[in-house]
């Protein structure tokens, strides 16, 4: 395995853990927003921080070494991988500080770096599946990143409607339906190895 891609999973590793600690501070200064409207952008915001900033960059940066080790996915173009994290980073920071601070244009950009990052690496990670030998692990796997693609078009979707007006759905329905999707985005794939 590269020395290059290993670089990745370190970048994308350690922002995760730099938005893990900055979240748990903003919570800790911060307390009051939990007793205000949940959609509110501040919260949005911090939320995105733990979701895509923790949790999610976490998986895609450890996912880049054990897609082609634990699952034997046959990585045909890992430097997509590294493209997505590049613009995953500063997505998400241009997302967050948009929505913290409430200029929507910022948070729309960023927004769309985010969802071109988990396109780019969904394509890189889809591609791999190509010529192996699937068992339910790989199933689950592959479902899992379909659902993650999805989110992502739903997240862009609701994103963008709050930085341009044109194409504004952001009710509280459709953010409600939103939340509900993610939910089971993290939770629906089946455990590993369980058939």
């Amino acid at each position: 395995m590269s020395n290059k891609y290993m670089k990745t999973t370190a970048v994308a590793v350690l922002a995760a853990l730099l938005s893990f600690l900055i979240g748990n501070v903003w919570v800790f200064i911060s307390a009051d927003m939990f007793v205000r409207y949940f959609y509110e952008a501040r919260m949005v915001a911090l939320t995105h921080v733990f979701t895509l900033g923790w949790a999610s960059l976490m998986i895609v940066g450890v996912l880049r070494q054990l897609a082609p080790v634990a699952f034997g996915l046959k990585l045909e173009r890992p430097g997509l991988i590294s493209l997505g994290i590049a613009l995953w980073i500063p997505g998400l920071a241009a997302m967050v500080a948009g929505f913290a601070t409430l200029i929507y244009g910022v948070a729309a950009a960023g927004t769309s770096l985010l969802f071109a990052a988990v396109i780019i690496i969904n394509v890189a990670l889809l591609q791999g599946f190509r010529g192996i030998r699937r068992d339910p692990a790989h199933h689950h796997m592959f479902a899992a990143l379909l659902y993650f693609a999805g989110a992502a078009l739903l997240g862009a979707w609701m994103g963008l409607s709050t930085g341009w007006a044109s194409l504004k759905v952001s009710t509280f329905r459709s953010r409600r339906h939103f939340t509900e999707y993610c939910l089971l985005t993290y939770t629906s794939p089946a455990p590993v190895g369980r058939e």
